[in-house]
């Protein structure tokens, strides 16, 4: 990691925070490779990519996050039949 430049050394400091802000222009390597793919080779690709992610967790973390995502739909459907106004008579 690049040491900090004094505070007078602002163009050093401005050439710190450009390299950093050039890490964003990474993402259009990754267009230009998924313009040239089909749809099925893409969600081939992304599936690869869930299942490496969820290789790297244990099994306590996929327990806690299935944990997280019932809660979340136990409090959407809740949120939702809250929200439902009752029909009017008259």
């Amino acid at each position: 990691m690049a040491k900090m430049p004094k505070k007078k050394d602002v163009s050093a400091a401005a050439a710190l925070l450009g390299s950093i802000g050039g890490a964003k222009a990474a993402g259009a390597g990754w267009r230009a490779y998924a313009s040239k793919k089909t749809p099925q080779e893409l969600s081939e690709l992304a599936r690869k990519a869930v299942l490496t992610r969820w290789a790297k967790t244990t099994p306590q973390e996929r327990l806690a996050h299935s944990r997280k995502m019932q809660r979340a739909r136990k409090h959407k459907s809740r949120a939702a039949r809250k929200s439902r106004k009752p029909a009017r008579n008259g």
